[in-house]
């Protein structure tokens, strides 16, 4: 018996600078991203909270450790939702895909409804594919996030990060406050 799942989970992960990586959290039904609800620089996973009742429905929630980011990332959002499509239309796809092979390897005559839903999985596999091979990060975002991840520890772009957030003051309070140098 099929369950449903809904709750939040993070999808797009972009934009890797010295392994801290830009994902967002999304609304999700059944692990398919809906709506975007924040992006991070994600620095790991929290605990995941369940309930609900099982085999039947049920809500999953994972906690983030990241930098929130002043707003939500448009190539986070979108890499999301394409790699979701291309999974969803693959999945359906596979069963075509199915009855194409089976078809051919017991010398059926195959149909064209066949053929062109094996096209467009393989299609779907492709895109899904180079949505993780596509660099999205620009050098001058690159130069930014590695400065600040040798000068704090943690590869993020002070602009793009919620002003609000208290990462910044626990970071730079020893920058703030000069330590007093012995007279000479």
């Amino acid at each position: 018996m099929p369950s449903i799942v809904c709750g939040t989970e993070t999808y797009g992960r972009v934009k890797t600078v010295d392994g801290t990586p830009i994902v967002t959290k999304f609304a999700m039904l059944q692990r398919v991203p809906i709506y975007p609800l924040q992006s991070f620089y994600f620095l790991g996973e929290g605990p995941t909270t369940r309930s609900g009742v099982p085999f039947l429905a049920g809500s999953a929630s994972t906690t983030i450790h990241g930098v929130a980011l002043a707003n939500v990332d448009k190539a986070s959002v979108t890499m999301a939702y394409a790699r979701a499509v291309s999974c969803v239309l693959m999945f359906v796809g596979g069963f075509a895909f199915l009855l194409l092979a089976v078809r051919w390897l017991t010398g059926d005559e195959t149909d064209s409804a066949a053929r062109l839903a094996a096209a467009k999985t393989s299609w779907c596999l492709i895109i899904g594919a180079i949505t993780y091979a596509v660099p999205l990060t620009s050098a001058r975002d690159r130069s930014i996030r590695h400065s600040c991840g040798e000068l704090f520890g943690v590869s993020v772009d002070p602009a793009m990060v919620e002003p609000a957030n208290g990462f910044w003051h626990s970071h730079t309070s020893s920058l703030s406050n000069p330590t007093t140098a012995a007279p000479r």
